[in-house]
């Protein structure tokens, strides 16, 4: 009987630990611009505010903002990457950091989310896509249930493109020294 009772319950077993496996997650904030879903790591949201004012030219995509005694700049996505015009009453600011330590704002028309996603749903940006209009800003992409896709950003290379004069800014600084 004891050795019945060994077998059918696990605390008198010897070797019936099983170790459960941790799964490495991260937290990404997702906002939404037309139809896809973008994300940064939320060790790089500071806040999210309501809308402020935004001043500067914000045409080209490009605005300030003043938050806690500093100028911040804001970066509209869908002008940056998709050359919409720009949306001048978002609803809300997403305040990030970059790796580089500068501080930049990102409007948004919805309140962002956030996801927890497990290491092994994270996967390699395609090297042709990497070539095309968006592969510059991305760093990974997360593979989701029901084929959804999430484009992870990469916050450093998004404010390196936004302050890079575009090809037909420089086409004209080039036609106009002739």
């Amino acid at each position: 009987m004891v050795i019945l009772n060994a077998v059918l319950h696990p605390r008198l077993r010897r070797f019936n630990i099983k170790k459960r496996q941790q799964v490495s997650k991260q937290k990404l904030v997702v906002l939404r611009l037309d139809r896809d879903d973008y994300a940064i790591s939320i060790q790089q949201v500071i806040r999210v505010l309501p809308t402020l004012d935004i001043h500067g030219t914000f045409n080209d995509g490009h605005g300030l903002i003043q938050y806690q005694g500093k100028t911040i700049s804001v970066l509209d996505l869908g002008v940056l990457l998709f050359h919409k015009k720009p949306d001048l009453k978002p609803n809300y600011l997403l305040i990030c950091q970059t790796h580089g330590g500068e501080e930049v704002a990102i409007p948004t028309d919805r309140l962002p989310k956030v996801l927890d996603v497990a290491e092994e749903q994270f996967a390699e940006v395609p090297a042709s896509y990497r070539q095309g209009s968006l592969g510059f800003v991305l760093e990974k992409l997360v593979n989701l249930p029901e084929e959804q896709v999430l484009l992870y950003l990469n916050l450093d290379q998004l404010l390196a493109q936004a302050v890079t004069p575009s090809d037909s800014d420089s086409e004209e600084a080039d036609a106009g020294q002739e």
